[in-house]
């Protein structure tokens, strides 16, 4: 009874804390005369100066309060510059008429909203819709909702990869070898190799970045190394906000207490928003 207590007591004042940092963002906010500072609506974006375009791919559902909020974060920045970067959530519903659709920057596709086979089925069936544009992009990116992005660096790092052949993502080792599904980066024709296995892919009853990367290693397919920073709770970024270093470009915010998900991890979203591209939203 007493670790029930105490561990509710904990909770408490971090929720407290968490409300007093909203207030502190807020004010922050309402002095900027807006969701969006306008010196970032008024002047052009460009993410890069190299000759290069990206399609990111992010993968969403509607099933976590959580998961929306993070979507008003990625608008805010990932259509700021579409000459570099074009960007759509995914999502299934097994209910459409037909394949795959896109309605405003949302793919969706038929089939289940479950995880295991959903995820690695919508991700297969975004893909197979965009090939017959695949190659007016340089990489196609595959990243999870609560994820957070930097592209700048984004590119600086995609410039080191091979043109052909590429898949590059965070290695995991978990009894197993695979690649972090919070984030894969694919040339064009490995999207058109994954699209051509489907049928491979398609009911294997895992999640989907086991999948990949039994695969990958059937196939003696070989992943370049990703780096990316782990956000797990608001005690995490007070120690490290000030001492990112220079090469991540992808950050992952996932607090283990789903409990504290659509407070703590939506109030990093939103710090790393104002530390990257100088926007702040207000709070829904």
């Amino acid at each position: 009874m007493k670790t029930l207590k105490m561990s509710k007591l904990v909770l408490f004042f971090r929720l407290v804390t968490f409300y007093i940092l909203t207030i502190i963002v807020q004010f922050s906010v309402e002095a900027t005369e807006g969701n969006i500072k306008s010196t970032v609506l008024d002047n052009p974006v460009s993410f890069t100066d190299k000759d290069m375009k990206v399609l990111v791919l992010i993968i969403s559902s509607d099933d976590q309060p959580v998961y929306a909020e993070c979507e008003k974060i990625w608008r805010a920045y990932m259509h700021l510059d579409t000459d570099h970067v074009e960007a759509y959530f995914y999502k299934a519903n097994p209910d459409l008429d037909v394949e795959c659709e896109i309605q405003g920057d949302i793919i969706w596709s038929k089939c289940p909203t479950s995880s295991v086979p959903g995820a690695m089925q919508k991700t297969l069936l975004s893909m197979e819709y965009m090939l017959p544009r695949i190659h007016e992009f340089d990489y196609v990116i595959k990243v999870t909702v609560t994820s957070f992005f930097c592209f700048p660096r984004l590119f600086d790092f995609l410039e080191t990869l091979p043109k052909t052949g590429c898949i590059s993502s965070v290695i995991m080792n978990q009894r197993e070898i695979f690649p972090s599904g919070a984030n894969l980066m694919f040339s064009p024709d490995f999207v058109e190799f994954l699209v051509e296995n489907k049928e491979v892919l398609w009911d294997v009853f895992h999640y989907d970045d086991i999948v990949l990367g039994r695969f990958f290693g059937e196939n003696d397919i070989p992943i370049i190394p990703a780096e990316r920073l782990d956000i797990p709770t608001i005690d995490s970024w007070s120690e490290l906000k000030d001492n990112i270093p220079d090469n991540i470009f992808h950050f992952r915010v996932k607090n283990p207490d789903h409990r504290l998900r659509v407070t703590e991890d939506l109030y990093i979203h939103k710090e790393l928003l104002k530390r990257f591209y100088d926007i702040c939203l207000k709070d829904s």
